[in-house]
């Protein structure tokens, strides 16, 4: 087992030293005659295979998110750390989910391989870590950022939130026409 920590280290020293290659080669895509889109591919690529490399070896576990204090606002709107739940309190949760399309077009800037915790940031770990803590806070109302329009990763997650009558999910807005969230 120690042995694939040290490939799981060492994918993730190349996935830093990659980041930096492309912080340096980012600000000359332009000057290349590049779209965003195919400076960025290569590197995606690249990206891809080290997550997907540490994955096989070390595969991610979800876990808890840490835990996160309400915050009570009094009728003069003075904040407290309380936590008191009144009747007639609202509990209003908003979560970015971060879409699998940006997480795949920017992985670089999110996914980071701690050692033996494999890609966290893959969508069925994020999935089941997402229904965990909004089950787990309880609100009454919950709005979802960065949701997937594509209905084969979202559909599911719709099904477990909508499941026993708690929620009713309703899409609002698309951030912009050409988006995929």
């Amino acid at each position: 087992l120690e042995g694939r920590f040290n490939v799981v280290d060492l994918a993730h020293q190349y996935f830093l030293a990659l980041r930096e290659v492309w912080l340096v080669a980012h600000p000359r895509f332009r000057d290349r005659g590049l779209s965003f889109g195919k400076f960025n591919r290569r590197y995606q690529e690249a990206f891809k295979a080290l997550r997907n490399t540490a994955e096989r070896l070390c595969a991610a576990q979800h876990g808890i998110l840490p835990i996160r204090q309400y915050v009570s606002v009094s009728e003069d709107g003075t904040p407290s750390l309380g936590g008191e739940r009144e009747s007639h309190t609202i509990r209003v949760m908003t979560f970015n989910m971060l879409s699998q399309g940006l997480n795949d077009m920017f992985s670089y800037q999110f996914v980071v391989l701690p050692r033996g915790r494999g890609d966290f940031l893959r969508w069925d770990i994020r999935e089941e870590m997402i229904v965990e803590e909004i089950h787990r806070w309880d609100p009454h109302a919950v709005c979802l950022q960065e949701v997937d329009l594509d209905p084969a990763l979202h559909g599911r997650l719709r099904q477990r939130l909508e499941a026993g009558g708690r929620f009713t999910c309703t899409r609002v807005s698309q951030r912009k026409h050409s988006s995929k969230d």
